[in-house]
């Protein structure tokens, strides 16, 4: 038997006798409570007004053992019903293993009450109250929202109870303590099989829900990872062309706004296509990694953005960087990547890979569009590429 089937038989087996692995417990555990919590309270009101009603039988059936019975519901019960249900009210994150705990002891004293009941008018035959048991056994188990062992312990605790007053302090009829050994059987019989099938089923809804909120989790996880992935270059991992325009237009806006200076970068790799038919796409690729590993260094406050524009070209969006600071952050990128020595014979006469830069800083105005700011950036590239490339220009206003 391989370790897949013995993990089955154990699922299989913990499903059986309701019972999940530790940590799942603990979430389906949460999960009964807040499901139930609402019934739990108004099983408890209505079960404690029910018991308290009684209390008119038995003004008219035993009157003279009035003091006893209103005692047991009145005096013993009813504090016990009210508190637990104000505790109910009032928690916002109650004990589970407290409810659970507390409430089958509130079922088996009211069980215990009755059977006292039945002790105390033992001369009477007709045990009017045997119902009431029965009530309260099929109570505990279909109404109150217990959990299956919690509601078979009081149940059984209050039929056991009941056998030992049967044997010892009830002296009834044979014929009638077959009947009541039956009725009890029985009754125990069709709350356990309601009782565990109400709870399998939550369960199942439970496992369920998990597996669907799993589903939609990895379903989002998804989304956002498709997302990430439409907006990043797989090479460098820099943004994207799309995710580059959507954040400038964005920064123009914002720049426009507040009035403060916005510097856009466009830096080309001298001569790459040469660079790459000389030593290849692969080089090619590793070349363009440790071109965008130098920009990231010069983009690490807050509205700093590097993309890969296309092929051997980058962009840098600077905002809040006047054209002194923007000229001066171009040059040493223009100085780090030759001062990196990457051999390129088609580079002469340097004979190492070099960039050139263009760029533009300004004040935004409502007239000027993103595309007016991207060519003015990129025309200035190409004077820097005309005037023999290795080099960088920058246009635009003198901003202090």
């Amino acid at each position: 038997m391989n370790s897949k089937e013995i993990k089955h038989q154990k699922s299989f087996a913990q499903r059986l006798i309701l019972l999940f692995p530790l940590s799942l417990e603990k979430e389906f555990i949460d999960f009964y409570l807040k499901r139930n919590l609402t019934q739990l309270r108004r099983s408890v009101i209505i079960g404690w007004a029910l018991y308290s009603v009684f209390g008119i039988l038995d003004r008219v059936i035993y009157s003279e053992f009035i003091k006893e019975f209103w005692l047991i519901r009145y005096a013993i019960l009813s504090p016990l019903a009210i508190g637990f249900y104000i505790y109910l009210r009032l928690n916002k994150k109650p004990s589970d293993i407290f409810i659970q705990s507390f409430y089958s002891l509130i079922i088996f004293i009211a069980g215990l009450g009755l059977i006292t009941m039945l002790v105390i008018t033992s001369e009477d035959k007709t045990q009017p109250y045997f119902e009431g048991i029965m009530l309260t056994i099929f109570y505990a188990y279909i109404f109150t929202g217990l959990r299956f062992y919690f509601a078979t312990a009081s149940a059984l605790a209050i039929t056991l109870c009941y056998f030992l007053a049967l044997s010892y302090s009830l002296y009834l009829p044979v014929p009638l303590q077959i009947n009541n050994t039956f009725g009890l059987l029985a009754a125990n019989m069709v709350g356990i099989f309601g009782s565990y099938s109400m709870e399998s089923y939550i369960r199942r809804d439970f496992l369920q829900s998990r597996q669907l909120e799993s589903e939609r989790s990895k379903l989002k996880k998804e989304n956002v990872e498709l997302t990430i992935q439409s907006r990043i270059d797989p090479l460098t991992n820099l943004l994207n062309r799309r995710a580059f325009e959507e954040t400038l237009a964005n920064e123009i806006k914002r720049a426009e706004r507040h009035e403060y200076p916005l510097s856009l970068l466009i830096l080309d790799i001298d001569n790459f296509k040469l660079y790459n038919d000389i030593y290849g796409h692969l080089k090619g690729d590793e070349c363009l990694k440790k071109v965008a590993s130098v920009l990231l260094k010069y983009a690490r406050r807050a509205g700093d953005t590097v993309a890969r524009y296309g092929g051997e070209e980058f962009v840098i969006l600077l905002p809040g960087t006047s054209i002194n600071v923007t000229e001066d952050i171009a040059e040493r990128i223009r100085q780090e990547i030759e001062l990196m020595k990457i051999l390129h014979i088609g580079n002469p006469p340097i004979n190492v890979v070099s960039v050139s830069i263009g760029g533009i800083s300004l004040i935004p105005s409502k007239e000027l569009k993103e595309d007016d700011i991207i060519r003015a950036a990129d025309e200035a590239m190409y004077t820097a590429k005309r005037d023999g490339k290795n080099r960088v220009v920058i246009v635009g206003q003198l901003l202090k």
